[in-house]
């Protein structure tokens, strides 16, 4: 309909930290650590002309859709003093606004519409944060281990009036706001976590 003014934005990314058949051993914290961040923003802006605004509309849609994976397979991730993490985190706002023109009686039947999501709606589309660790794995920690992985989401879909001289007589305004999220560790039967760890030549010392 060429009297509705459109805006839509859409954000989307993969991030993924592996580690395949390697050692790391460290005298200190380690910390193995998938970080996203994506923001998408659409603004639909009023023209006030009365032939725009006539039974027209506004519609701004944004959406976003992030994979953010930690991969360890068949690895030693080992800290012979101190802390070991695994984190995945994802950070992701969506936002649409949608201005809708107003007038006392030219703007009748305008409509303003936003719609703001985070994550699609299959599974293979979700905003997604994961861990896994897999084969013959081994996370071990002198003090801790930690294993977190963190799905933050904002989302902000509203309607903002424009110039409003009364109310605006058979107008619609709907705020539509979703988000389809996962967040998931694995791991394996084989694979091992482990505090208070020591290794052999600690143990030989004592």
């Amino acid at each position: 309909n060429s009297n509705v003014n459109t805006s839509k934005a859409y954000a989307s990314a993969s991030n993924t930290l592996k580690v395949s058949k390697a050692i790391i051993e460290a005298n200190g914290n380690v910390t193995l650590k998938a970080d996203t961040n994506t923001s998408a923003k659409a603004e639909a802006n009023g023209k006030f002309e009365a032939s725009i605004a006539v039974i027209g509309g506004l519609y701004a849609e944004s959406g976003s859709s992030d994979e953010t994976l930690v991969d360890i397979d068949d690895s030693q991730i080992i800290s012979t003093t101190n802390k070991v993490s695994v984190l995945s985190n994802s950070n992701t706002h969506s936002e649409a606004i949608s201005e809708k023109p107003a007038s006392a009686s030219l703007y009748s039947n305008a409509e303003g519409l936003t719609k703001a999501t985070v994550g699609g709606n299959s599974e293979a589309d979700y905003q997604t944060a994961k861990i896994s660790i897999s084969g013959k794995s081994l996370i071990a920690g002198y003090k801790d281990v930690e294993i977190k992985a963190l799905n933050q989401v904002s989302l902000t879909s509203s309607e903002r009036a424009g110039v409003t001289v009364a109310a605006v007589s058979g107008s619609k305004s709907v705020a539509l706001a979703v988000d389809h999220l996962l967040t998931e560790i694995t791991l394996d039967q084989d694979s091992v976590l482990r505090t208070s760890y020591r290794n052999h030549h600690d143990a030989d010392d004592h």
